[in-house]
């Protein structure tokens, strides 16, 4: 069984009164039967012309 997990999920966020798309990445290692993070990073899309985030893609 694999001690090392590294799920990536697209979330939608309903908070704040608006709705935004955004990628969790997490890495996750299996030690002495419980499983622990080892890094987690979250981002939004973002316009490469000017670096802002953009809130109102869809996936």
């Amino acid at each position: 069984m694999p001690s090392i997990a590294a799920p990536v999920a697209l979330v939608e966020s309903l908070q704040c009164r608006m709705q935004m798309w955004m990628r969790a990445t997490a890495v996750c290692q299996k030690q002495q039967g419980n499983w622990q993070i080892l890094y987690e990073h979250i981002s939004v899309p973002f316009n490469p012309e000017t670096s802002q985030a953009v809130f109102t893609l869809n996936p």
